[in-house]
């Protein structure tokens, strides 16, 4: 049986961060697709053509929370309101450099929200987070 490759959505400003997180995924060995949106306004663009163009959802979107036009929280709300996740909640990993508690939280209370992690991600942690989606 082939495996689907799993579809990855990075949504970061920083392209140091997001060419970091393709090496990651690249060294997990684990075959992925991966789209790169650079704030929350392009990657809600990107999720609504492949809707339009009846074309599968990301598996797993790790996103940041602080970035211009659109942030992270910003983007959490839209795509909420769009029902994105559709039956599929939890597909949806915070990558924030940020330690407050409060944003963990808030980001916690979003049904499509599976954890809350430091920005420094290891092939590792990459495939144990893959592997439940």
């Amino acid at each position: 049986m082939i495996e689907r490759k799993k579809k990855i959505l990075l949504i970061d400003d920083d392209e140091i961060v997001n060419i970091m997180h393709q090496r990651v995924i690249k060294k997990s060995e684990v075959p992925c697709e991966v789209l790169v949106a650079l704030n929350g306004s392009a990657a809600i663009q990107l999720l609504d053509e492949h809707v339009a163009q009846n074309i599968s959802l990301p598996d797993l979107i790790f996103l940041d929370i602080n970035m211009p036009r659109m942030g992270g929280y910003e983007f959490l709300e839209e795509y909420t309101a769009r029902s994105l996740g559709g039956v599929t909640k939890k597909r949806i990993i915070i990558l924030s450099s940020s330690l407050s508690p409060a944003d963990q939280e808030r980001a916690i209370s979003n049904p499509n929200v599976y954890s809350f992690s430091d920005k420094t991600m290891s092939p590792e942690d990459f495939l144990r987070l893959v592997n439940m989606f």
